[in-house]
C-alpha cells in the first residue's frame, strides 16, 4: 500500500532535481583543460584597426554590445573553442583595440545565447569607414573543409554579401602588434556602459 506514496515521493524529489542539473549545471560538451589554461594567459582573438580619432567610440560600441557578461562564443572555431564561452576584455593603443581572452568555460545547454566573435565584430564594425580592418586569430574561425589555412591569422572582408566573408593573411600585419602587451584591465568593460 506504501507502494505509490513512495513512487509519488521520488518523482517529487527527483524530478527538480534533474531540471536543476540540466538547467544550470549540464554543459553541451566536456571542459578542455588546454584550452583554460591557454585563455587564462590572454591571447590575442581579435584586433581592429581604425581611426585614431574612432577609437574610443568603436570601443565603447562593442563593450555595450557585449553586454555586462563579457561574454563571447567562437562559434565558426574550431574544436573545442565551438562549445566553450570565453570571457573577453578590450584595449586600446593608438588606432588599434585588441580583444583578448580572460577567461573560459563550457558552455550550459539552457543559457541565455551568447553572441559570437564574429558575428558581434561584424555588427558593430559594420558602419566603420572601409580603410578599417579586422584581424581575426587563427582559431576564431575554422574552414570546414580544411582546403584553406590561415597561421598568420585571418582578415574579415567587409565588402559584398557572403555567408563567411574571411580571407586568409599570408603574414600577420604588424598592427596586431600594437596590442601585444595590452591587458585587458587596462580599458576595463564595467566602465563603458
Amino acid at each position: 500500500m506504501d507502494g505509490p506514496l513512495i513512487l509519488h515521493m521520488v518523482l517529487f524529489f527527483t524530478v527538480p532535481l534533474f531540471w536543476g542539473y540540466r538547467r544550470f549545471f549540464e554543459t553541451v560538451g566536456p571542459e578542455s583543460a588546454e584550452l583554460i589554461e591557454l585563455c587564462r594567459t590572454g591571447p590575442l582573438l581579435a584586433a581592429v584597426r581604425v581611426r585614431a580619432g574612432d577609437v574610443a567610440a568603436v570601443s565603447r560600441a562593442l563593450a555595450k554590445r557585449l553586454g555586462r557578461r563579457s561574454e563571447l562564443k567562437l562559434s565558426l572555431g574550431n574544436w573545442p573553442w565551438t562549445h566553450h564561452v570565453v570571457k573577453v576584455g578590450l584595449a586600446e593603443r593608438d588606432s588599434v583595440i585588441s580583444i583578448r581572452a580572460i577567461s573560459c568555460r563550457a558552455e550550459r545547454t539552457k543559457e541565455a545565447p551568447v553572441v559570437g566573435l564574429t558575428n558581434w565584430l561584424r555588427e558593430v564594425t559594420s558602419s566603420l569607414p572601409i580603410e578599417s580592418e579586422i584581424w581575426l586569430c587563427e582559431a576564431a574561425y575554422g574552414d570546414v573543409t580544411s582546403q584553406v589555412q590561415a597561421p598568420a591569422g585571418w582578415r574579415v572582408v567587409r565588402e559584398g554579401d557572403q555567408p563567411f566573408p574571411y580571407e586568409p593573411y599570408s603574414l600577420r600585419p604588424n598592427w596586431t602588434e600594437l596590442g601585444k602587451d595590452l591587458t585587458p584591465a587596462s580599458l576595463p568593460i564595467g566602465q563603458l556602459g
